[in-house]
């Protein structure tokens, strides 16, 4: 049968950073649960925290079954009772990795738009986060001919040069490109090491890079098989304006830890907040949908 591929979020707490299955579980996000009258959300995916003052948010991407992927937010004071969803990004294209992080006093958005063949910078409106405006194009590319251009991208940033890693798919295989600026908003030239990974194992971020006990970590979503089947985990060696160097700490931190892993998953981001360690991760599934289906052929939505 024709199977909807579908995913999920999870937010736990975490003291084993890597070791998904002693997490404690806080929070589910399940898409496909609407009366078969309204249009399915088939993906809640790609979960971003971030800490702002007293204030835990948790962006994702928010995708119904035949619309566009916009940006939806939730956030909480406690990690016990989170706000309604609210969309804070839309665009006529779809949206997704909703990577979110301050500098300079500005609280920006880095969101996926490869649809738009190109890395856009966003900033928000206001102080609870609840909107964002478009700010630049940091990067664009006329070769329409790209599977995939500009996914999953996100900027590292180290005594004062941005580090934007982002992926095109040539050929079917994913290509992780390393970018570098003097300034956020570019330009950005190729990094000398560029591209740092060649593969549909480890080409692909799954979130952005992170600091963990003065050793900095990326996170790369496994494509091999199928389309984001798990995590592996790189300990970054050196990054520099002239080396980039990456060894591989741990690989399959998802899949089947749990049952709600059991068809694998592609995205981990971690912040620490309350003074404990807080984990986004979110989870394939595939379902059948086949009344939603039938509801969209009859013209219902």
């Amino acid at each position: 049968m024709n199977m909807t591929e579908c995913f999920k979020i999870q937010i736990l707490e975490n003291d084993a950073i890597f070791d998904i299955s002693k997490g404690n579980v806080l929070l589910q996000l399940n898409a496909g649960r609407k009366p078969v009258i309204h249009e399915p959300k088939s993906i809640l995916a790609d979960p971003f925290l971030f800490v702002n003052d007293d204030t835990l948010y948790l962006f994702y991407e928010d995708k119904k079954m035949y619309k566009p992927g916009v940006i939806s937010m939730i956030c909480t004071k406690n990690l016990e009772n989170w706000s309604k969803p609210v969309v804070v990004l839309q665009e006529n294209f779809h949206l997704s990795y909703p990577w979110v992080f301050k500098y300079d006093r500005h609280i920006y958005m880095l969101p996926e738009t490869s649809e738009a063949h190109s890395v856009r910078l966003y900033e928000t409106e206001n102080n609870k986060l609840s909107e964002f405006k478009y700010v630049m194009t940091l990067m664009e590319n006329d070769d329409k001919d790209l599977l995939v251009d500009f996914s999953d991208t996100s900027i590292y940033i180290k005594d004062g040069i941005f580090y934007l890693m982002t992926t095109i798919n040539e050929n079917g295989v994913n290509q992780l490109e390393l970018y570098l600026s003097d300034s956020l908003k570019g330009p950005y030239r190729k990094h000398p090491c560029s591209p740092i990974s060649v593969s549909n194992k480890y080409g692909r971020n799954a979130g952005c890079m992170f600091e963990l006990g003065g050793r900095l970590f990326r996170t790369a979503q496994d494509c091999e098989g199928r389309y984001g089947d798990d995590v592996n985990i790189f300990e970054v060696q050196k990054i520099s304006m002239e080396e980039y160097d990456e060894q591989l700490y741990k690989e399959n931190i998802l899949a089947q830890k749990s049952f709600f892993y059991i068809e694998g998953g592609h995205h981990f981001n971690f912040v620490n907040f309350l003074g404990k360690n807080i984990i986004a991760t979110d989870a394939k599934e595939y379902k059948l949908l086949l009344p939603q289906k039938l509801m969209h052929k009859l013209g219902f939505y």
